[in-house]
């Protein structure tokens, strides 16, 4: 995508996020007061990868369009990593939030995930993802998959804490720390997954890559700089070994 067809997709995407946590969030909002219920909102891993997601988005339609409209101006390295570090983030949070919520759907005691509105939730922000990963020029790097296997621990300890100090529900029925074992089990199954995710990422831009080469396309600059590094590589093993 050049010129302004792919800053139009990813203000699309970005405009679409927005609007959606610009009207759900108030809705939760009015609807806890209605209910004279605390606001749970922010509490939901969902939510947490939803936003994650929504703010690198929006982040990252002004960064393609500003960057597309001054050609000759430099990309500063620091900002086009932390855009890398919370997009690629986000889109991992996002595939196994959504994953995990699939799974769960099994279990028919977990009645507000059969709501409408959680089953969109929980799909068409993945769709989302799975689209740009054929479509936006991120690298996907496997080593990154350290950053959602630490917010996963994080989210884990918070829910401990929360449930804790606040003596009430657990957040997720599965993380019901009155039984840690049962708790602990499923946070390290769900930070697991989040690897599994990341290989899965790392598979489609490799795969992105190489229908791209096929295509003669941008791809064709990225197989062969992997080429000549590997090239580059065996010709230093083989020196050596040659010189010992």
């Amino acid at each position: 995508m050049d010129g302004v067809v792919y800053p139009l997709y990813r203000f699309f995407i970005s405009i679409g996020l927005l609007v959606w946590a610009c009207v759900e969030i108030p809705l939760e909002v009015k609807r806890s007061r209605e209910e004279g219920t605390k606001l749970y909102y922010f509490l939901y891993a969902t939510n947490w990868g939803f936003l994650i997601y929504t703010i690198s988005s929006n982040a990252f339609a002004i960064f393609a369009t500003y960057f597309n409209c001054n050609k000759e101006k430099t990309v500063p390295k620091w900002f086009a990593n932390l855009l890398w570090f919370f997009y690629e983030l986000g889109m991992n949070v996002v595939l196994i939030t959504s994953s995990v919520y699939w799974i769960a759907l099994c279990y028919p005691t977990y009645t507000r995930f059969h709501r409408p509105e959680a089953r969109c939730k929980h799909i068409l922000p993945a769709l989302t993802v799975l689209l740009d990963m054929w479509v936006n020029g991120l690298p996907i790097n496997l080593l990154h998959a350290i950053y959602p296997v630490t917010l996963g621990f994080i989210y884990a300890i918070f829910s401990y804490i929360y449930y804790d100090t606040k003596d009430t529900h657990p957040i997720y029925p599965v993380l019901n720390w009155s039984r840690p074992a049962e708790a602990a089990g499923a946070s390290a199954v769900t930070i697991t997954l989040t690897i599994v995710i990341q290989i899965f990422l790392y598979l489609l831009y490799v795969g992105r890559i190489a229908v791209s080469y096929r295509l003669r396309g941008r791809g064709t600059a990225i197989v062969e700089e992997w080429w000549s590094r590997s090239q580059n590589t065996v010709d230093e093993t083989y020196i050596e070994e040659e010189t010992k």
